[in-house]
C-alpha cells in the first residue's frame, strides 16, 4: 500500500513502502515406523509404515513457501509516491496533474504535460554528497512523437551524469537510458512501449567508474565509461533544471538510494513493487 505524501517547506518527504512477508508453510513430518522386536540371531525386518485404514497412501510433506520479494529499504533516502495532489507553489511543481497508476488506482500517480511540467526536489545527487546512488521510477510515455528528449530524474547542469531520460531524435523516441560518461554519453537504450508502465533503475558508482542501467528489473548495460560530472544541488522529476527537456507521460514511485543496489535487489524492487 502506498503511504501518505507530505510537504515540509520546499522539501518533499515521503514514507518508504514495506511489503508484508507471509510466514512459510509448516512442513508435515513423514510418519515414522514402529520398532519391531527380533529374536537373537534373526535378521531385522525392514520397518514399514502403518497402512492408512482407508487404504490410501499417506500425503507427501508440504514444501515450505518461498517468501515474496521485498522492497529494499537500506539506504533509501528519498521516496516520492505521488499519492497526494501536486503542490500549488509553481516554484516547486508546475504542469502536473494526478492520474491513474499502474494498478488502476485513480489519483495515485502524476501526469507531466511535456511542455512546462516539473517537480523540484531538494535532494543533492552530486558525488561529493552521495558517492554512490541508485535512482528508480515507474514511467509511462504517452507521446508517440515527442519534440525533444525528456528527463525523468535529473540534476542536469549542462554536462551532468546521474540522469534517467527518454532520448528522442527527429520526433522519434529512441529509448530510455541513463547518462554515462564522456566517451559514451548514455548507456545502451531500452525500448519504449507507448502507454505502458515501465520500471527504470540506474546505479552510479564513481569509484568503480560504472553505471548500471536496468529496465523492468533486467540489466540493460553495465557501462564502464562513467564520468562523475556535477549538477545542481537539487533535482527535477519530469524535466531538466537546466535545459527544460520536459517529459510527457506519467511518473510514479521515485526512489533514491545512497548506495548501489545489487542486481538481485533491483529484481526484488521491481517484483515487489509490480503489484503495489
Amino acid at each position: 500500500m502506498k503511504k501518505v505524501m507530505f510537504l515540509a517547506g520546499l522539501s518533499l518527504c515521503f514514507s518508504a513502502c514495506t511489503v508484508n512477508v507471509n510466514s512459510p508453510g509448516n512442513t508435515v513430518p513423514s510418519p515414522s515406523a514402529s520398532p519391531t522386536a527380533t529374536s537373537p540371531g534373526a535378521t531385522s525386518p525392514t520397518p514399514s509404515t502403518s497402512p492408512d485404514p482407508s487404504g490410501s497412501a499417506s500425503p507427501a510433506p508440504t514444501p515450505s513457501a518461498s517468501p515474496p520479494p521485498e522492497i529494499p529499504t537500506a539506504g533509501l533516502i528519498e521516496y516520492l509516491d505521488f499519492s497526494a495532489a501536486p503542490p500549488t507553489d509553481e516554484s516547486i511543481a508546475r504542469g502536473v496533474t494526478q492520474t491513474t497508476d499502474r494498478l488502476g488506482q485513480e489519483n495515485q500517480a502524476w501526469h507531466f504535460d511535456g511542455s512546462e511540467s516539473f517537480l523540484r526536489v531538494n535532494r543533492d545527487l552530486n558525488a561529493e554528497v552521495l558517492p554512490q546512488v541508485t535512482l528508480s521510477a515507474w514511467v509511462r510515455s504517452t507521446n508517440a512523437n515527442p519534440e525533444e528528449t525528456g528527463h525523468i530524474i535529473s540534476h542536469d547542469n549542462a554536462n551532468t551524469s546521474r540522469i534517467l531520460a527518454l532520448y528522442v531524435e527527429n520526433n522519434t523516441p529512441l529509448g530510455f537510458a541513463a547518462a554515462a560518461g564522456p566517451t559514451v554519453d548514455i548507456t545502451r537504450l531500452a525500448p519504449v512501449q507507448l502507454n505502458t508502465w515501465q520500471f527504470l533503475t540506474a546505479s552510479y558508482d564513481p569509484a568503480a567508474g560504472v553505471v548500471n542501467f536496468y529496465m523492468n528489473g533486467q540489466l540493460v548495460e553495465s557501462n564502464t565509461q562513467l564520468a562523475s560530472r556535477g549538477g545542481y544541488e537539487y533535482f527535477y522529476v519530469g524535466a531538466s533544471p537546466f535545459a527544460g527537456r520536459y517529459f510527457e507521460g506519467d511518473i510514479d514511485e521515485v526512489r533514491v538510494y545512497n548506495r548501489v543496489l545489487s542486481e538481485a535487489e533491483v529484481q526484488d524492487l521491481y517484483a515487489a513493487s509490480l503489484n503495489g
